[in-house]
């Protein structure tokens, strides 16, 4: 059941990419607040995570709020995380940092069967709350979500509900920080606080960088993976090159392990493996250059660890080079970029 949840309520990852989003608001001028409220309103052709991608990044007070977007395929694995409530007969639960509300379709999903689900949703900008409940009208809500518009400082208000269950989530960092529960006489109330703490500035940066989640830049796909490899394979007969290897790989604490390999069909009079190491900002920017040579050889490969900057991707190109006689041979595998936290 819960396999097919990211399909529900419109939750698949946006197939509508940054820059498509950002030519719809130039377009359609959506940084106001007025034309994106109507453009929400009349538009049926998009599903609720494209839409709040949009609102997000719409958003002209993104910078003063720290609002970021958050993609609902991490809402949902941080929600999928939370305990189930098959046996309250009523929850609270308290976003107090909602922004357009991203999580409230994974919430909503998962405690369908809840009797009764008070969710209080908080920001201290009333025009995301205002763009908030033209979003939650595309989502099909079940008499038993009841949702509670609150503009205010979450730090600051005055909460009336008393709760049972306090859990706070990181969902930048997928960290599950601390969850208490406690039982009350007849009926059991949970408080689920979901907040994105945004305090520090490498945080800050890391939300930045993966804005451009997805992007194909020069060739490269720019991803968060730990690792990524690129093969090139010549299988014509009477070639001197065979393959070359490419891959990069994300060993942690800001150190990225660099490798490249030249295979020849026979044995060459030269083989060179030459690195390129790069780092994203803005486009491809050099940062190191590594390599070797090996003699009277049919294939030859170097490994290099180097400390990077964090906050940014990286990839590496590699540029594989067979010589015999006078014919030399070369192809320049390129991987695609990895996030580097």
């Amino acid at each position: 059941m819960e396999a097919k949840a990211s399909n529900i309520l419109g939750l698949c990852k946006p197939a509508l990419t940054e820059a498509e989003a950002k030519d719809i608001i130039e377009h359609r001028k959506l940084t106001e607040i007025e034309n994106l409220l109507k453009f929400i309103k009349a538009n049926n052709s998009y599903k609720f995570a494209e839409l709040s991608k949009i609102a997000e990044l719409a958003n002209a007070q993104r910078e003063n709020n720290a609002a970021y977007y958050t993609r609902q395929d991490t809402c949902y694995t941080m929600v999928s995380k939370l305990p189930d409530a098959k046996k309250y007969t009523t929850l609270n639960i308290l976003e107090p940092s909602v922004g357009v509300g991203n999580f409230l379709p994974t919430l909503i999903q998962k405690y369908a069967d809840v009797p009764v689900v008070n969710i209080d949703v908080v920001d201290i900008d009333k025009n995301s709350i205002s763009i908030l409940q033209a979003l939650v009208e595309k989502i099909n809500i079940t008499q038993n979500i009841h949702i509670n518009y609150i503009v205010a400082d979450s730090l600051l208000y005055s909460y009336t509900k008393k709760s049972s269950t306090m859990l706070c989530i990181n969902p930048e960092r997928g960290l599950y920080l601390k969850t208490v529960i406690r039982k009350l006489k007849k009926s059991v109330v949970a408080m689920l606080a979901l907040s994105l703490f945004l305090a520090v500035s490498s945080i800050s940066a890391s939300a930045d960088g993966l804005e451009d989640l997805g992007k194909e830049v020069d060739g490269s796909i720019l991803t968060n993976e730990e690792s990524a490899e690129a093969i090139w394979q010549n299988v014509a007969r009477g070639s001197l090159l065979n393959q070359g290897i490419a891959k990069i790989s994300d060993i942690g604490n800001r150190t990225v392990n660099i490798y490249g390999a030249t295979l020849a069909h026979r044995t060459c009079d030269k083989l060179i493996v030459k690195m390129y190491l790069q780092r994203y900002d803005g486009g491809w920017v050099n940062c190191g250059t590594y390599g070797d040579t090996a003699t009277n050889a049919a294939s030859m490969s170097r490994s290099y660890n180097v400390k990077v900057k964090g906050g940014y991707y990286y990839r590496v190109r590699v540029g594989c080079v067979a010589q015999k006689g006078g014919t030399s041979e070369s192809q320049m595998p390129v991987t695609n970029g990895i996030w580097i936290q």
